[in-house]
């Protein structure tokens, strides 16, 4: 399979629902290994980061505009 056909099912197959879900597994690693091993902080920033910005872009619009 070629890898743009690759990347259109990756992106049909990640919906906002399992975003949420990979953000927030993400969150926790990054909390139990800041907990565990607080020394290397840098590295479990990113995955804290990344975590969080899918956890927060994978709600929906119509929550973040009420105008």
């Amino acid at each position: 399979m070629r890898l743009q056909e690759r990347h259109a099912a990756f992106k049909e197959w990640f919906i906002p629902k399992r975003k949420r879900r990979v953000g927030a597994v993400m969150v926790v690693i990054w909390v139990i290994g800041m907990v565990i091993n607080p020394s290397v902080h840098w590295s479990w920033s990113y995955i804290g980061g990344l975590g969080m910005f899918y956890f927060i872009s994978a709600w929906p619009p119509e929550l973040h505009d009420k105008r």
